[in-house]
């Protein structure tokens, strides 16, 4: 949720004349896609439909290990964990479709590929390779265009409507196809159609860019007493800067048996403000209440709820 902080070396503010102030940081935060789907700690399957051919199958897998590299490295770190499969072409696809392979990938978010739709490929002039040589029989080399149309559909089951999402785009890929200079057009659309299924990745990369997460860089505060010296008050917000919110959260749950209100309320702030940034949001709603109830006048209150809010769609 966090890719980078910078900790603002300002003046603590003031909040109360017992000596209440905030410590003011700015996050760059992780952000729903630019599809406006927020994929952020969700799991993840890909299907792609097949009807037995095997170029076009081909090309399909390709893609989607391309669109699964992609999501794996921007939500899970680059660890492959996104499973593929295959099923049938359908000439209709609709929500109980969906629906049923959503529950075959046991995840909380399906991408299914469609079977690609391709245009007339064409081939230029079959000129004399005089570049590396690929093999004994590559003494020629053709540049063909083979252009492509495909239909993605996504079903995020946290979403909490049941409905599926649809994207349609098309593209080119240009292809070398090295051959004996005795293939004919008819074969060398057909082996530059074959050699394009093997470049496939290049449109799941493509088709996964607008589903990575969108960064923005926000302002945040936690509350703190005396100053930053006192280690009971300091030691949460040194974990903080590590993103270390687990443990911040230990070392701020002793002012929770605080006789002071102020104080009490400032330490679940503090709190929810950890479980929003470690993507638990209902719990961060859940403390910021009970700070709230407490004290009323935390200013910082607003601003955390309305982010709160958004997260869980309310």
């Amino acid at each position: 949720m966090i890719r980078k902080a910078v900790f603002l070396a300002l003046a603590a503010v003031a909040l109360w004349s017992c000596s209440a102030s905030i410590y003011p940081l700015q996050l760059e935060m992780r952000h729903p896609s630019s599809s406006g789907l927020d994929l952020n700690r969700k799991s993840i399957a890909i299907a792609y439909m097949c009807d037995g051919t095997p170029t076009d199958s081909l090309f399909s897998l390709t893609a989607a290990s391309g669109l699964a590299r992609t999501l794996e490295k921007d939500y899970f770190g680059g660890e492959e964990v996104i499973p593929i499969f295959q099923v049938p072409v359908s000439a209709q696809v609709d929500l109980e479709l969906m629906h049923q392979y959503f529950m075959d990938s046991d995840q909380d978010v399906l991408f299914l590929l469609d079977k690609p739709q391709f245009g007339a490929i064409t081939v230029g002039a079959n000129n004399a390779n005089r570049g590396r040589i690929v093999n004994v029989d590559s003494a020629y080399v053709s540049t063909s265009n083979v252009p492509f149309t495909l239909q993605m559909y996504v079903f995020d089951s946290m979403e909490g409507v049941d409905t599926f999402h649809s994207y349609k785009g098309g593209s080119n890929i240009q292809i070398g196809v090295y051959n004996s200079g005795m293939l004919t057009q008819e074969s060398l659309a057909s082996e530059a159609k074959r050699q394009a299924a093997f470049h496939a990745d290049r449109v799941g990369i493509q088709l996964g860019s607008s589903f990575i997460s969108t960064w923005k860089l926000e302002q945040y505060a936690l509350y703190y007493f005396d100053d930053l010296s006192n280690q009971d008050w300091g030691a949460p917000i040194i974990q903080a800067q590590k993103f270390n919110w687990i443990k911040a959260v230990d070392l701020w749950t002793p002012f929770l048996k605080s006789r002071d209100y102020q104080k009490k309320a400032c330490a679940s702030f503090n709190i929810a403000t950890a479980f929003y940034m470690l993507g638990d949001y209902e719990l961060a709603l859940k403390w910021l209440d009970q700070a709230d109830k407490m004290d009323s006048g935390l200013d910082q209150s607003p601003v955390l709820r309305k982010r709160i809010l958004e997260r869980i769609g309310k």
